[in-house]
C-alpha cells in the first residue's frame, strides 16, 4: 500500500511540475511579446512629448 501511495505522490508531483513549467513558459512568452509593445509605446510617447 505504501508503494502505491508513493507512486501516486510521485505522479502528482510530476503533473504539478509539468503544469508549473507550462505556465512559466506561457508567462515568459507573454512577457517577451508584451515587452516590445511597451517599449514601442514608451518610445512613441517620448517622441510625441
Amino acid at each position: 500500500i505504501s508503494f502505491f501511495i508513493t507512486t501516486v505522490i510521485v505522479v502528482v508531483v510530476m503533473v504539478v511540475v509539468a503544469m508549473m513549467t507550462i505556465t512559466m513558459m506561457t508567462i515568459m512568452m507573454l512577457m517577451l511579446t508584451m515587452v516590445p509593445c511597451e517599449r514601442a509605446r514608451h518610445s512613441t510617447k517620448d517622441g510625441l512629448s
